[in-house]
């Protein structure tokens, strides 16, 4: 029902809305960050250090959005200590065959129908693996709103609502348009305009 409101909803009447979408399990149907993590060499080195990351996690913090804070950022954190940029130059190489497999092609439809200007992607995954991801697609000039790999506990505390306001985005809660799939990840966002759609997309 959400799915054909929001492409009624496009096809319509969209000129004058302005399109504030999710990336990670929205625009994409995985984890960004995870896809950055993963291209870490060799893999028999970077999976139990992850995976032993994990089992520390009560011992480290126990608040709510623990894992929101702290998983992410300390697991880019330390892959990047260890390799440096090289991590990032393997990521990029892969990067168009990643977003080929992972795009949501339903989405990626509707939203080639707005211009460019008309749409905002706002995430918590990190800036730079979004553009290498979307580079050379229809959707690489569309602005984004995402904290850096050095920024992104701070940035993820303020919510999105938050990181767009210290950006300057003025909103109009009856014409603009939240795509989410976290109903609790982007509740501020989704409670700030009258037309949210929150779809939860099968996963890749």
């Amino acid at each position: 029902m959400q799915l054909k409101a929001l492409k009624d909803l496009i096809e319509s009447d969209h000129e004058n809305r302005h399109f504030y979408v999710d990336f990670d399990h929205t625009l994409l149907l995985t984890n960004s960050t995870d896809l950055l993590i993963n291209s870490a060499r060799p893999r028999f080195i970077f999976l139990p250090l992850f995976k032993g990351l994990s089992l520390l996690k009560p011992l480290i913090v126990m608040r709510q959005k623990s894992t929101l804070l702290w998983r992410d950022p300390i697991r880019v954190r330390l892959v990047r200590y260890l390799q440096g940029k090289q991590v990032v130059e393997t990521f990029r190489k892969s990067s168009r065959q990643m977003w080929q497999r992972y795009k949501n092609d339903q989405l990626c439809d509707l939203i080639r129908k707005l211009p460019p200007s008309n749409v905002t992607i706002v995430s918590f995954g990190i800036d730079e693996v979004i553009l290498n991801l979307l580079e050379g697609t229809s959707f690489e000039n569309i602005k984004i709103v995402a904290p850096s790999a050095a920024t992104m506990t701070k940035e993820r505390r303020k919510g999105k609502l938050g990181m767009l306001r210290e950006r300057g985005v003025v909103f109009d809660p009856q014409r603009d348009v939240v795509i989410s799939n976290s109903k609790e990840d982007d509740a501020d966002l989704l409670a700030r305009v009258e037309q949210s759609f929150h779809i939860e997309w099968a996963q890749r």
